[in-house]
């Protein structure tokens, strides 16, 4: 089961379509990177913190976002 079709009618169409087509199993560096990206445009200050499920994939996001000059 993929719950993240399961969304509040809050959310617009074109999200709940977007959040279907992602897989629970899978940690799409390219979009946490992505939002990490947005996030910083708001000007807010702050931090973000990102939970991952292991530390295999926090160091795998962490060698992702040293390969890219901007982090």
């Amino acid at each position: 089961m993929n719950c993240n079709v399961i969304c509040g009618n809050e959310y617009s169409p074109e999200t709940k379509r977007a959040m279907s087509q992602l897989n629970e199993k899978e940690t799409p560096f390219e979009l946490i990177e992505a939002l990490l990206k947005y996030i910083e445009t708001l000007e807010v200050p702050g931090a973000v913190l990102v939970f991952l499920p292991g530390w295999n994939l926090i160091y795998s996001m962490q060698k992702h976002l040293e390969m890219n000059p901007h982090f």
